[in-house]
């Protein structure tokens, strides 16, 4: 399983990691890479002129020897150069079926989402208003799906770095919910 979050610190600053392990067993603390981006990496303006901003510390873990069909929960952190530990709230998965296992995975497959806000609030390139039906529907379901993939064409944030924010914060129940499921997001 890979974990991918991004934060505020720079590992001169902290060290990213993640606590893992099956639910009431052994935990594990496995480290994190991390990397970001500058302006120079935008493809043009508005992206790398009034659309950019800062867009933090990316930070990625690889969760290894995960047995199928097992229950894991897992936290965020980072141990700031005092030692003092920062904690994100707990998340959980269910790993794979064993290959060639009989079983039925309920699979959720869309793309092209666009995002929209919430709050009914509008912005610049604020097209997508049908986002938060797929969005909130798919929450509804939560429960019944084993996977789910979002396949591409995510944000359309158009230059906007912000953008991504509001998308990634309507997402963020989906891809971060406490239910038995994997998700997975390609683009």
């Amino acid at each position: 399983m890979t974990v991918t979050w991004t934060s505020g610190y720079d590992i001169t600053e902290a060290v990213p990691f993640v606590e893992w392990g099956e639910k009431g067993g052994r935990r594990f603390l496995t480290p994190a890479g991390t990397l970001t981006f500058d302006k120079s990496s935008m493809c043009g303006a508005p992206a790398h002129t009034v659309g950019w901003r800062h867009p933090g510390y990316i930070h990625t873990s690889s969760l290894k020897d995960i047995w199928p069909d097992s229950l894991y929960t897992y936290k965020l952190g980072h141990r700031l150069m005092n030692g003092t530990r920062i904690w994100s709230k707990s998340y959980s998965f269910k790993a794979s079926s064993y290959p060639g296992q009989d079983s039925l995975q309920r699979v959720v497959i869309f793309g092209d989402i666009g995002k929209v806000e919430a709050d009914g609030s509008s912005e610049f390139n604020n097209f997508q208003p049908g986002s938060l039906n797929t969005t909130y529907q798919i929450i509804r379901d939560l429960e019944n799906i084993d996977m789910v993939v979002h396949i591409g064409d995510i944000c359309y944030a158009n230059g906007y770095l912000s953008q991504w924010d509001q998308f990634t914060a309507q997402v963020e129940p989906i891809f971060f919910s406490r239910t038995r499921r994997r998700t997975f997001q390609l683009t």
